[in-house]
């Protein structure tokens, strides 16, 4: 929509402070973005089960009003490995189109649009009936040099033209370049229309759109480092539209473009106001949430509600921030193996069993132990472990080493294994920066060819036996370096490039395509070059892998980086932990005990150079800077938790996400049968999001029946230090008998095979066996 519309805002709206863009912040729409189990045939026909399953958008409104259009439209989006998927319904009773070229300026015609923003790009597209298409993608200003876009022959400064929005000009964040002559790689686009085109002599019903958009041409809308295709619980920003020739006629306000989401001013280039869409691996079902009712009431045809008190309740009183919370997706994890295959062995199962959120085990061992000979797997070496472990509930993830700096066993000496060495691959033998003879440990050259290919096929196994297994926390991408960690100090201190480094996290990404990623910040500050360094960290960024820092409290950096509690590369995590988990290794705890660093011996450089702090203090603030999901001990479980049981429960709720309901309002009595608002603030006290998409549910529960209805997602953007607030309107059954109801609210893990609920931080007796909190109660009044 690029045609020279005035500015016109909505009569009667309210700016909501701090608030720059004209879209009411509680109005703008969520939708999740369902998995499909078999690729999508894009023939305009929706007539395929998914689309008869999947969420539906309400009725679209007036771009600038939010009134009901004059005529239904509506759109979802599901998607798979390959594609995004998008659908459109569109009633229209004289269908009409004129424009048949590519880029034609079929925004003069009747058309729907969507546009999917990135953080420094957004894309637009239009269809009309004719399924001529028009295409632009642009560019923010500020991002054009810092994201690399200037290095794209696709868009060279030549081919960009500068734009100022529609209606809303002079964007907050700056000036935009488009790019007009751009086309999304492999989108595949149909129409199907049920009637007569461009014959006014008929009735026409309207028609459907069906949309294709491969994943692979999305890696300029990624620029974040988000995954493509997207992870569970990914967010992001789209915006659903239809424009059209015609309006309602008077007294109707009808600006002639309608929207899923309400803009306040006609203008589609306002990513503000684009629909939050959240992605789920839940596949799409005609069945699911089958535990509220079929009644329709409460898929929207409830009445609205009548003016009634809103009564606002304050929830801080439940609060209980001592009750010891272990939810999903974050928590202790345990070393072991541990760089050694005997390292950290758990004495007794109650050890780990009984600790306090523990989470998963981190095995961390050489290539050397998996595949003894070539083309041999020895995977009993770590299926033993992960078969116990997680039979008792527990994750896993996983470092696969080829750099090892003991000897005493073969497979330590030679990490990678011998054999390696034996087909022709280059490397030596070293210890702290000086050659060895044949007795000290071999260290590869990471770009060596043979060693690429062999560590290639070995990957393509591991991924094909582990990626994707529900129990895998992650995959800690660690062929470089000494014991993994992406640095060569006690070996050959040699630097092994960007373009090495580059290859060996490519070779983790072509084959662990379905388990989340990590690498040591030391495997992107190892480079000397600061743009080189930048580089990796982007492409890390952009692929969707994450952070782990090895290690806090080494004794080495106490000199440097003391005053950040030791963690060197803050920025890394500053940039990775909103859209995924980090993770928080401490030094060996028994090193650091030994050292006098736990608990500042006068002797230790923690008491030279801490400032009184001690090792609790830098484990806290490191984990601050951090914005850790998963924290490690490092060290023997029994040992840490006898030392530490306040400070293990304290840090386990601190990591990841800790959720405080804070206020809720709804109306002090409803009528059954009506739709109520509802609203309720949430405060995340952790470090960082949940990044799995968690539903929000109420719970009415009296005169003998009890009824659910899902209100929210929670994800990613439920971000510490930054206000959660969930609106939505609550139809109530009308079947409801009126009488009081006691009112629950309830966060629920469903991606599990087996639901689990999130504990609130809400005192533990307001819980009940299904994990909702009862937190005040409701009147129902019959109709």
């Amino acid at each position: 929509m690029l045609a020279g519309w005035s500015l016109a805002v909505a009569a009667g709206f309210a700016q909501e402070t701090g608030w720059k863009f004209p879209c009411p912040t509680h109005e703008i729409a969520r939708y999740t973005a369902h998995r499909v189990a078999e690729a999508i045939h894009v023939d305009g026909v929706l007539d395929e089960e998914v689309w008869q399953s999947a969420p539906t958008s309400p009725r679209f409104v007036d771009i600038i009003t939010g009134q009901p259009a004059l005529h239904d439209t509506r759109a979802m989006v599901v998607w798979d490995d390959r594609n995004l998927y998008v659908a459109y319904r569109v009633e229209e009773p004289n269908v009409r189109a004129k424009y048949t070229q590519p880029n034609d300026p079929i925004y003069y015609d009747n058309d729907v649009e969507l546009f999917i923003a990135g953080p420094d790009a957004y894309y637009e597209f239009e269809l009309n009936a004719f399924n001529t298409s028009y295409e632009v993608f642009f560019i923010w200003e500020d991002a054009y040099e810092p994201r690399g876009y200037s290095a794209a022959p696709e868009f060279a400064r030549s081919l960009l033209k500068p734009f100022n929005g529609v209606g809303f000009t002079t964007h907050p964040r700056g000036g935009r370049l488009g790019q007009f002559e751009w086309t999304f790689p492999g989108k595949q686009t149909a129409v199907q229309i049920d009637g007569t085109l461009n014959d006014d002599g008929d009735t026409d019903r309207g028609w459907t759109v069906e949309l294709a958009f491969p994943w692979k041409g999305f890696p300029w809308l990624a620029t974040d480092g988000r995954a493509v295709p997207p992870r569970h619980g990914d967010v992001w920003r789209m915006d659903f539209s239809r424009f059209n020739t015609y309006k309602a006629p008077a007294p109707a306000e009808d600006s002639g473009g309608w929207v899923w989401t309400r803009h306040g001013v006609w203008d589609s280039h306002i990513p503000e106001c684009f629909v939050f869409v959240q992605f789920t691996t839940n596949v799409v079902s005609g069945d699911e949430f089958v535990r509220v009712p079929r009644d329709p009431t409460v898929y929207g045809e409830a009445r609205a509600t009548e003016s009634e008190p809103i009564r606002r309740h304050d929830l801080t009183p439940y609060h209980d921030a001592r009750r010891l919370l272990a939810n999903p997706h974050k928590g202790w994890y345990h070393h072991y193996p541990d760089n050694h295959i005997d390292k950290y062995r758990i004495a007794r199962d109650a050890d780990i069993l009984e600790f306090p959120g523990m989470d998963h085990l981190y095995l961390r061992l050489a290539w050397a132990y998996l595949e003894p000979r070539e083309g041999e797997f020895d995977w009993p070496v770590i299926d033993r472990i992960i078969e116990k472990w997680t039979g008792h509930g527990l994750g896993i993830a996983f470092r696969i080493s080829c750099k090892e700096t003991s000897t005493d066993r073969l497979e330590q000496q030679f990490a990678t294994p011998r054999w390696v060495m034996e087909a022709g691959a280059r490397g030596g033998h070293y210890r702290m920066g000086q050659p060895t003879g044949p007795d000290g440990p071999w260290e590869p050259v990471y770009d060596d060819p043979i060693f690429l290919e062999k560590l290639d096929r070995f990957l393509a196994a591991f991924a094909a036996r582990y990626d994707g297994q529900p129990w895998v926390r992650y995959v800690d991408i660690g062929s470089i370096g000494d014991w993994g960690e992406g640095h060569s100090w006690a070996s050959s201190r040699k630097e092994c490039g960007l373009a090495a480094r580059k290859r060996h996290v490519d070779l983790h990404l072509k084959h662990f395509k379905r388990t989340q990623l990590v690498v040591t910040d030391d495997f992107v500050y190892a480079l000397s070059d600061p743009a080189e360094r930048q580089a990796l960290h982007a492409h890390v960024l952009t692929h969707g892998i994450s952070y782990r820092d090895d290690s806090i409290l080494v004794n080495g950096y106490l000199s440097g980086v003391s005053d950040n509690f030791t963690v060197r590369s803050p920025e890394f995590f500053a940039d990775a932990y909103r859209r995924t988990p980090t993770v928080f290794e401490l030094e060996h705890y028994g090193t650091v005990k030994k050292l006098g660093n736990w608990d500042g011996r006068p002797d230790s450089l923690v008491a030279k150079h801490g400032r009184g702090k001690q090792g609790p203090h830098y484990f806290r603030g490191a984990l601050e800077l951090l914005h850790a999901t998963y924290i490690g001990y490092h060290g023997y479980a029994h040992e840490w938790l006898a030392d530490n049981p306040e400070f293990t429960r304290e840090m386990l709720n601190r990591c990841g996400y800790w959720l405080f309901p804070m206020t809720l309002e709804l109306p002090e009595e409803v009528v059954a049968g009506m739709t109520i608002p509802f609203e309720l603030t949430v405060e995340n006290r952790g470090v960082a999001p949940p990044y799995h998409p968690y539903e929000l549910r109420l719970k009415l529960s009296g005169e003998g029946t009890h009824w659910i209805s899902r209100l929210a997602t929670a994800g990613s953007s439920w971000s510490p230090g930054e206000p959660i607030v969930v609106r939505h309107q609550i139809p109530v059954p009308a079947r409801l008998n009126p009488g009081h109801y006691e009112l629950a609210i309830g966060l629920f893990d469903a991606a599990r095979p087996k639901e689990r609920p999130v504990e609130l931080a809400l005192k533990a007796e307001l819980r009940d066996a299904e994990g909702y909190y009862r937190v005040t109660t409701l009147r129902i009044a019959g109709r």
